[in-house]
């Protein structure tokens, strides 16, 4: 099938049709799904279900995401020098979901951590083998997410439309993420109860129903779900082995059904769109495209902003750890709920203001909105931190409920206008560099936006990772966690306000904790699992740390995001100007080849 698009009339300007436009939307929730697959292995799989020692997943990620990062330029430069009867980018997006759809389920298929045993291909052997899935995970990612995004520059040659399409298919990519955000966990607690109601069932075990004996341990402040599953037959130590062992296989289920759903909508994009902008005549290398990158102003200012302000995904990195045990014991009705009152607000905002960009473009620079929106987000974010210092233990009561989740929506809406608004100005900077130099670099200058999304992802994973190895939240102590609300007996949330009670406030249990005070532990301040002990002034801490990381990282990270771009170098009367003159330079080369050929 060719790429050669369908003769417009004289003067009008090629672009997209709705069958097209659909598509490209349907394609950016597959592969928006496949990400966040993802999100959830490095932000909770890896360190919360397998129990990698957080340093140890510090490490992966941040390697991992520098390198590719460095990379995605160079498979920009890849894509920019194809050039098939089908266009440069949509050969990459018709194979590639397959591909990144493999390595996605990969990664979901490595053994246990065993951090006690003595044999190293349990401990280190874990540990080669993610930071080889991810990493190859990384680059076959690439090679998809750039041409997803390129193509969307040379689908018209309409500017408006353009931004159109380009807030579409974010708005598209808003509904992926909230599917599987809010989605993957709850389905696969849910699988997990059936796996367990399966393994008792195989054993004999008799009036066993996992979703029955958590309940019942929630009303009887005198068993846990583990004293109850010993009096269906099984051996304590045995039945957390089998729990951790079926919450493991259940990640792996929903990895498998959600990629498989994911791939199918990702290729509709290269299936059904087409390419209306002829790629320049000149081919760069790696080196002379690093060079226009850097040389082209209004882009290097958007990457720079962009990086700067990476630590927002810290929002998305630690949201389900703080969901699952700060708010819902891991319980999965009530995952369902918070889930969907916090996600539901943040990905609610994103989306809705995401509708409304064009118009708003109508009225406002791309500067201002930019701008404002890392502004905006930064008094929501410090808002939450100071809500949890306030109740450290009361932010799931009702009347605390709204307040959070209006901070998330106002997150949500600045999020939505940033990502809508990089797209954007990333398709202008192309434009400007087509003007000034006759080179069309999409693919390259889309990498960036691949770049700025993983330097970000690998800064904020080794912020938080590292921080979790310092506080202790890491390999062991995960397990003592997990044993703990699986165990039954007590919520997170009632340990801390134990110490409340006690006449503790935030300032004196941090105190405490980092004068060593944790390492003694003594009295009601303690609780205790199969294989160790934690004290409440660790969960204390450990929980204050996924509230900074989700609240205070990133509000530090939306005030440097504004420095790069606070003097943007393309206004919007600039970017028209170079649009008219490059529609008319089109028309011409046309017309000259169209004399040459007759």
């Amino acid at each position: 099938m060719s790429n050669s698009p369908t003769a417009a009339p004289k003067g009008a300007l090629k672009s997209y049709s709705p069958k097209e436009r659909n598509a490209y939307m349907v394609g950016l929730l597959g592969q928006n799904m496949i990400y966040n697959i993802i999100n959830v292995f490095v932000s909770y799989y890896l360190a919360d279900v397998l129990r990698v020692p957080a340093g140890a997943v510090s490490a992966i990620l941040l390697i991992a995401q520098i390198w590719d990062a460095f990379n995605d330029p160079i498979m920009g430069t890849i894509v920019d020098r194809t050039r098939t009867k089908y266009g440069k980018m949509r050969p990459y997006l018709m194979v590639m979901p397959v591909i990144i759809g493999v390595m996605t389920i990969l990664c979901f298929s490595l053994p246990t951590y065993d951090g006690n045993a003595d044999s190293w291909g349990k401990k280190g052997g874990v540990i080669v083998l993610a930071a080889v899935f991810y990493i190859f995970w990384g680059m076959t990612y690439t090679a998809g997410d750039i041409p997803i995004w390129g193509i969307s520059s040379l689908m018209t040659e309409d500017a408006t439309a353009r931004q159109k399409l380009q807030a579409a298919g974010r708005l598209a990519s808003y509904i992926g993420t909230a599917a599987v955000m809010l989605g993957f966990q709850p389905l696969a607690f849910k699988v997990k109860e059936i796996l367990m109601d399966m393994v008792a069932a195989n054993r004999g075990y008799s009036g066993f129903k996992y979703g029955e004996v958590a309940t019942e341990a929630k009303k009887n402040v005198t068993e846990t779900i583990v004293s109850i599953a010993t009096k269906h037959g099984w051996a304590a130590d045995d039945y957390l082995t089998v729990s951790l062992d079926n919450e493991k296989k259940a990640f792996l289920y929903m990895a498998i059904l959600l990629t498989v759903v994911a791939v199918i909508t990702f290729q509709l994009v290269g299936i059904c769109c087409r390419e209306r902008i002829s790629p320049s005549p000149s081919r760069n290398g790696v080196i002379a495209n690093f060079k226009t990158m850097f040389r082209n102003k209004p882009y290097r200012q958007i990457l720079l902003s962009g990086i700067l302000g990476g630590t927002r995904n810290l929002t998305m990195l630690v949201a389900m750890a703080i969901v699952n045990f700060y708010f819902a014991s891991k319980d999965p009705v009530q995952v369902i709920l918070f889930l969907g009152l916090l996600g539901g607000g943040l990905f609610g905002g994103m989306g809705v203001v995401t509708i409304f960009v064009p118009k708003l473009l109508q009225k406002y620079s791309k500067k201002t909105i930019y701008n404002l929106s890392n502004i905006l987000e930064f008094f929501p974010n410090v808002i939450l931190f100071l809500l949890f210092i306030i109740m450290p233990a009361g932010l799931t009561e009702w009347y605390m409920l709204i307040p959070m989740a209006l901070m998330f929506t106002i997150k949500g809406i600045c999020l939505g206008l940033f990502n809508t608004l990089q797209t954007i100005m990333i398709g202008d900077a192309v434009d400007y560099e087509d003007y000034h130099n006759h080179l069309r670099p999409d693919a390259v200058f889309f990498s960036g936006q691949t770049f700025i999304v993983k330097i970000g992802s690998g800064l904020s994973s080794a912020i938080y990772f590292g921080l979790r190895e310092l506080v202790g939240y890491s390999d062991n102590n995960v397990k003592l966690v997990q044993q703990f609300v699986d165990g039954g007996d007590d919520t997170i949330r009632g340990k801390m306000q134990g110490l409340i009670d006690k006449g503790d406030n935030f300032f004196t249990v941090i105190k405490r904790f980092f004068e060593g005070g944790a390492a003694n532990p003594s009295g009601d301040e303690v609780f205790t699992s199969l294989d160790g002990r934690l004290t409440g002034d660790q969960l204390f801490v450990f929980m204050t740390l996924l509230f900074f990381c989700v609240s205070v990282i990133p509000a530090i990270g939306n005030l440097l995001s504004v420095i790069p771009t606070w003097r943007y170098a393309l206004n919007n009367k600039e970017h028209e100007e170079i649009l008219a003159s490059l529609q008319a330079r089109r028309r011409e080369e046309g017309e000259l080849a169209g004399e040459a050929a007759e």
